[in-house]
Formats: C-alpha cells, sequence, structure tokens
C-alpha cells in the first residue's frame, strides 16, 4: 500500500515505484541537462552584466543573478564569476550565492538518502 498523507479531509497517495530502472536514469539525465542548461544561461547573464557594469549601462539586479542560481544554475555562475571577476568581492553576494551552492547540495543528498531508503524498505 502506498504512503498517504493528507490535510482534513483531503488525502494523498504516493503511488510512484521507487526502483532501479531506466526511469531513474532518465531523472538523474534531465536534472542533469537541467543543470547544463540553466547555468549555460546563468552564465551568459553574469557575463552581460559584467559588461555593462564596465560600459556603465543598466545592470541586472542582483537578485535575479540569484534567482538564476537557485534555479540551477549556480556552476554558471561560479564559472562566470572566475572567468570574468565578477561579482567577487562584495561579500553578501557571496555569502547569498555559498548559500545556494549549500543549498542544491543538500537536496541531493537528502533525494538520494530517501531514494535509497525507500529502495532499502522494498527488499
Amino acid at each position: 500500500m502506498a504512503p498517504q498523507w493528507g490535510c482534513g479531509n483531503a488525502k494523498f497517495s504516493a503511488s510512484y515505484s521507487f526502483t532501479k530502472s531506466s526511469s531513474d536514469l532518465n531523472l538523474v539525465l534531465i536534472y542533469i541537462g537541467w543543470i547544463l542548461i540553466v547555468s549555460l544561461g546563468t552564465f551568459f547573464i553574469y557575463v552581460a552584466d559584467k559588461r555593462s557594469a564596465q560600459r556603465g549601462r543598466w545592470r541586472v539586479p542582483e537578485a535575479t543573478l540569484h534567482i538564476w542560481a537557485v534555479l540551477g544554475g549556480w556552476p554558471g555562475a561560479w564559472i562566470a564569476q572566475r572567468m570574468v571577476r565578477h561579482k567577487t568581492r562584495k561579500l553578501s553576494f557571496q555569502i547569498a550565492f555559498y548559500l545556494t551552492i549549500v543549498l542544491h547540495a543538500l537536496i541531493v543528498v537528502l533525494i538520494g538518502f530517501l531514494y535509497f531508503k525507500m529502495i532499502e524498505q522494498q527488499t
């Protein structure tokens, strides 16, 4: 029987079967693809913002840079920061950025833990 949870009269059931299969590999590949695509976009946003800063033009808001990192673009942001030396001195920005990386790492570890816990319970 699938685990159930709910609030009041509403009940929900987790009916996905967690087994080692090609669909699990597909989910991993989709996640990696997402990270790569969003990272590429984030990289170009950082480069564009650096060029705008050098030319005294309109800048990308810091909140937008953080949103892209939170959505999965943190690897692209990290690479751009190193390559074009952008947003590397502002401590408050760096703290928020590295917290984003920690958040992503914790999410991946939690999902992995839950996944293997469910596989273990099925055997």
